[in-house]
């Protein structure tokens, strides 16, 4: 049996208006995508971030190519994505500065 534990789970976000997504995660992030692919009509067809060790995917939605469909087209999502960092109040403060919403204010909970 071959051993899981040099796998890697990478999370793919299909939404609408992906370019204006990745210049988003640009500007939080403070950090460039790693990879950029677009369709010849300029949609992003793919974009790979790399934020410390963790890779984040993301591309428009493509149902013509029987891409995965966006929460947008679903009316929600049933996927949650959590990220650990090492200053929780910096990372807010980039989320809120970049036009974000706040659901929830970070609580040590649990």
């Amino acid at each position: 049996m071959s051993s899981l534990l040099n796998c890697e789970f990478v999370p793919y976000l299909s939404i609408l208006d992906a370019e204006k997504a990745v210049e988003f995660y640009t500007r939080v992030f403070g950090c460039p995508p790693h990879l950029l692919l677009k369709m010849p009509d300029g949609r992003v067809m793919h974009c790979e971030f790399r934020i410390g060790n963790t890779r984040l995917f993301l591309g428009e939605e493509l149902p013509e190519h029987g891409g995965t469909p966006s929460p947008t087209r679903l009316g929600g999502t049933s996927v949650a994505v959590h990220l650990y960092v090492d200053d929780c109040d910096a990372m807010m403060e980039s989320f809120k500065s970049n036009g974000s919403s706040v659901l929830m204010e970070p609580a040590d909970v649990f």
